[in-house]
């Protein structure tokens, strides 16, 4: 498992490829994609630290109302 996303291939070893110590499974490599959409998240706290920009945007939601 590498954490490039360049395309570098990874380090071949007992934990990136090959059967399990218990014999059970294969460990093998594959390309990390995201899963699901976009979060979206709500407003920044007032006591969070976030910059004024980010506390006068109006609060994005997913509601369908």
């Amino acid at each position: 498992m590498g954490t490039e996303r360049n395309g570098t291939p990874v380090t071949p070893g007992r934990y990136s490829e090959g059967p399990s110590i218990d014999g059970r499974g294969q460990f093998h490599v594959k390309a990390f994609e995201p899963l699901g959409d976009e979060p979206v998240l709500g407003p920044a706290r007032p006591d969070s630290g976030a910059q004024r920009e980010q506390m006068a945007e109006p609060p994005v939601t997913n509601s369908k109302v």
